[in-house]
């Protein structure tokens, strides 16, 4: 388990609302908090960020927090909010009881 120490970023978890017109046809979603939570985030190492930017890749990150019910409720459907940059998550693994990790590809705006 991480140390509380570097749980040192500020995220917000957020779950899609989304809307349909009146005509059946689905309307941008609009984003509701889950939880809030401090954060260890991972990025990839400087060769793989490198060759992302070659690629024209989207930039990945694992954000490790501490467990909580809402955040076990966490999917691939819902995203991570960090500064102003939105995150997708891309995949949910607990690690042993007391911490989960999202991997992450930052949205495209």
């Amino acid at each position: 388990m991480s140390s509380r120490g570097q749980y040192d970023r500020k995220v917000e978890f957020q779950r899609a609302n989304i809307a349909r017109s009146g005509l059946g046809v689905e309307q941008a979603p609009s984003w509701s908090q889950i939880e809030p939570a401090w954060a260890k985030i991972l990025y990839g190492r400087g060769e793989e960020r490198r060759s992302a930017a070659a690629e024209g890749s989207v930039l990945t990150a694992t954000f490790r927090v501490l467990t909580t019910e809402n955040l076990r409720t966490v999917t691939e459907d819902d995203r991570i909010l960090y500064g102003t940059e939105a995150w997708d998550i891309i995949s949910v693994a607990p690690i042993g009881r007391g911490e989960i990790e999202f991997a992450a590809k930052r949205a495209r705006q």
